[in-house]
């Protein structure tokens, strides 16, 4: 596969996931507050500031990513790092009973989520090894942009799906232990 193409679809998949994580703390700002309260890692005051900064960052991400620029898939890579960070603190501490705050469906905490932040944090530095090694060093013809466009949705499309297998997991277990 032609390097900017990877690297292209790279972009767009990782720039639909960001999306998505910003839309919804952009929706359900309450909600979102409340997951990252939930985590007990930061004191209460700084959890509303902590929120923000996280909603800016991803806002940062997205523009850099879907402009195809390196410092995108650098800001990625950090900030997946931190949330498989956060998640796993939160798994090791035993609170696997807590919404991740990753988007719209309540999902619990797990080594999966951790696992897939893994895979995404690979896909970023990926994509990171691909500009550094020049992948778009020349100009992209409308083809090969077209094309990876149509590959990025087609991944985020595998990726979605991904997402709400975790969520059926979380419903699946509410469910069961009777809670709404």
């Amino acid at each position: 596969m032609d390097a900017a193409l990877l690297l292209l679809t790279l972009h767009w998949l990782l720039g639909g996931i960001f999306v998505v994580a910003f839309l919804h703390k952009a929706r359900a700002w309450p909600r979102f507050k409340a997951a990252l309260a939930a985590y007990q890692l930061l004191p209460e005051a700084l959890v509303p500031a902590a929120g923000v900064g996280l909603g800016a960052a991803e806002a940062a991400t997205l523009l850099l990513l879907l402009t195809w620029q390196s410092a995108g898939v650098l800001l990625a890579m950090v900030l997946l790092v931190v949330y498989a960070s956060v998640i796993a603190i939160s798994v090791v501490r035993g609170r696997t009973h807590i919404d991740c705050g990753c988007g719209d469906e309540p999902t619990p905490v797990s080594w999966a989520l951790v696992m897939r932040n893994v895979c995404l944090i690979v896909l970023a530095v990926w994509a990171w090894q691909l500009h550094a090694a020049g992948a778009l060093a020349t100009s992209v013809g409308w083809m090969v942009g077209l094309i990876s466009l149509g590959l990025g949705l087609l991944a985020f499309a595998i990726y979605q799906a991904i997402e709400q297998l975790f969520a059926n997991r979380g419903r699946h277990q509410r469910l069961w232990q009777g809670v709404s």
